[in-house]
């Protein structure tokens, strides 16, 4: 080990540079953190619901189905249906 105590030494900047984002891999996470929001939210409300829940509150299937106060077999299948429709959505 040569690093010693008191050794103010700086980091390695080349290996910090390597793990920041470069600008334009900013901006297109931007742009596609953007068109997955626009997805999202062109969704029928009961899927936009679920996918919320599941993505965003990081709940179980059985906590949404009683959030919802819907069948676990609905929620689902609804989970499904949504995540279908913004794979669509977001290829096209």
């Amino acid at each position: 080990d040569t690093h010693h105590a008191g050794d103010e030494s700086p980091p390695d900047m080349d290996q910090w540079a390597h793990q920041s984002p470069t600008p334009e891999e900013t901006v297109a996470k931007q742009q596609q953190d953007a068109r997955l929001r626009a997805a999202i939210l062109a969704l029928p409300p009961k899927f936009r619901a679920v996918i919320e829940l599941r993505h965003f509150q990081e709940m179980s299937y059985e906590e949404i189905a009683e959030v919802l106060e819907r069948p676990l077999s609905s929620v689902k299948s609804d989970l499904f249906r949504a995540r279908k429709r913004l794979a669509q959505q977001l290829r096209s």
